[in-house]
């Protein structure tokens, strides 16, 4: 019997090995235990996958006849793929199995930029399951769940490229959303997607002649332009593979230009006082499962802020 340090195998090679055996228990044949997520991957892409294989712990052992069979206490089956059948953003789904452990071990992961290791470490994951030892033998719900979720945060993605690609920007509004931007870091301490030194370089891009965002002295833009000028400072691009990130200054985008087309609406005779503002027609708010927002509700108070607004100016008045 031989215990091998880590190596890299194929999936057939993996599924085709024997059971992990320790002390009096057998474990179940990998294939068992990876069933649930092949089948679940391979049914949302429409086509079979070809994943990344690592191993570790192999045992093994010489049969009767001189031939060996060997079998492995962990392994990490990992595919980057295409999220909603398109290729525009990729994600990574795997599988962690460890059965050296006092209990068995079966964890899904999944993200953009996650890494992950045969001691059982997973770094940067935008979602991480542990699958209870009953139902190692089928997760597909579970499976699915993730898939769900990665299916929707494209679907976000899309929808907030669509509306930025359509809001124009003025000057005055291109000066008006970098504020709102650099009070966003301050509001939602969100450094990790938006910082003060990201705004400030994107602002420089904006206004650099020779730069790819460039925009000349009262030219109108795009809010697409201004994001890209922001995914670019803060060393990303448009369609990276990490939308989560780029999606939290997408929606602090979305903000000022929701709110900016609350503003241009008529209110009762009330007209918001921004004269070089353009009326953009009001769009859904984006919304999460984590941050849902009553579009309704938060017209509402937008409203009532314009008329205290306004009563206030003309009282000083």
């Amino acid at each position: 019997m031989n215990a091998n340090k880590s190596s890299v195998t194929t999936l057939e090679e993996l599924k085709n090995s024997k059971r992990y055996v320790k002390g009096p228990i057998e474990y179940p044949l990998p294939e068992v235990y990876l069933q649930s997520f092949v089948d679940t991957l391979e049914g949302a892409l429409g086509h079979a996958i070809d994943p990344i294989v690592m191993t570790a712990g192999a045992v093994t052992n010489l049969n009767a006849d001189g031939t060996q069979n060997t079998s492995y206490s962990r392994y990490i089956v990992k595919v980057r793929h295409e999220i909603a059948g398109t290729t525009e953003l990729t994600t990574q789904s795997g599988v962690i199995v460890t059965l050296d452990s006092p209990v068995p071990k079966l964890t899904l992961f999944r993200g953009f930029r996650v890494e992950v290791c045969l001691n059982g470490c997973i770094f940067r994951p935008d979602e991480i399951f542990s699958v209870p030892e009953k139902k190692q033998n089928n997760y597909v719900s579970d499976m699915q769940r993730m898939l769900d979720e990665a299916n929707e945060m494209e679907r976000l993605y899309v929808e907030y490229i669509n509306r930025m690609q359509n809001f124009t920007l003025t000057p005055f509004l291109r000066r008006e959303l970098l504020g709102h931007l650099v009070e966003d870091v301050f509001r939602k301490k969100q450094e990790d997607a938006l910082s003060i030194r990201i705004v400030n370089e994107a602002s420089e891009n904006l206004s650099t002649e020779g730069s790819n965002y460039y925009v000349a002295g009262q030219d109108n833009t795009t809010a697409w332009n201004v994001y890209n000028a922001l995914t670019y400072a803060s060393g990303s691009k448009p369609f990276s593979n990490e939308p989560q990130r780029l999606l939290s200054i997408g929606s602090s985008v979305l903000e000022f230009l929701t709110i900016n087309a609350l503003k241009s609406i008529n209110l009762g005779g009330l007209q918001a006082t921004d004269a070089d503002a353009e009326i953009n027609t009001p769009a859904t708010l984006p919304i999460s499962a984590e941050n849902p927002i009553n579009y309704t509700e938060f017209q509402e108070v937008v409203q009532d802020e314009l008329v205290q607004e306004t009563q206030t100016n003309s009282e000083e008045e």
